[in-house]
């Protein structure tokens, strides 16, 4: 077990090494393409990793929040992660849950110190039973692309807002989940 786990680490460090070098369009929000813009790709992937690696942890732990501080998200987010374990507790469930790949497609940049990334991310994902840690589901995965809003401020880029969105994958690439 710790052995798969420190090879899913390995793996995930290795993919956002990748990601951070990986060609991605960007635009403004009124059409022009280019420009300098005032942020560094890695520090935006960089950000979103961190950001789904706490969250997941604080799932994974029944809302154990001591990386709830370090998570570069908004109060606003935070606290949806809390209802969301909520829901699940009343429900007697556990999230377990596992990305298998994230992709950034675009990044815009529609005001100063305001970052748009959409991404298309692959997730493995089960229950458990919240009393005794048992399966509750088997093993499923899913793709889904999000539309992250991120916003610089002192302590670094912080994630404001993600929505589901709509995200056109490549027929010829399989999903890893």
């Amino acid at each position: 077990m710790l052995r798969r786990v420190l090879a899913s680490a390995a793996a995930c460090a290795a993919l956002f090494a990748l990601l951070a070098f990986q060609e991605v369009s960007f635009a403004w929000r009124d059409g022009r393409a280019g420009g300098s813009l005032s942020f560094d790709t890695g520090e935006i992937v960089n950000t979103i990793s961190f950001f789904n690696k706490i969250y997941t942890d604080i799932l994974v732990s029944d809302g154990v929040p001591a990386m709830l501080n370090k998570m570069p998200a908004s109060k606003q987010i935070r606290h949806e992660l809390f209802r969301h374990i909520g829901y699940l507790r009343e429900h007697e469930y556990i999230l377990i849950m596992d990305m298998a790949d994230m992709r950034i497609t675009t990044i815009n940049s529609p005001a100063a110190n305001i970052v748009e990334a959409v991404v298309f991310e692959e997730w493995n994902y089960l229950y458990q039973d919240l009393g005794t840690r048992s399966l509750a589901s088997s093993i499923k995965g899913m793709g889904q692309g999000y539309r992250y809003t991120l916003r610089n401020s002192p302590e670094g880029w912080k994630i404001v807002d993600f929505q589901p969105e709509d995200v056109e994958v490549d027929p010829d690439e399989s999903f890893k989940f």
